[in-house]
C-alpha cells in the first residue's frame, strides 16, 4: 500500500469517524 492510499484512507475514516460522532443513532441503526 502506497504512503497516497493510506492518507486517502486515513482521510476517510476521519471523515467516517466525525460523521458517526456526530450522528451515533443512525450509526448504531446502520449497523456497520
Amino acid at each position: 500500500m502506497t504512503e497516497f492510499n493510506q492518507g486517502s484512507d486515513m482521510q476517510f475514516l476521519n471523515q467516517s469517524l466525525g460523521f458517526l460522532a456526530l450522528m451515533p443513532k443512525e450509526a448504531q441503526a446502520m449497523n456497520f
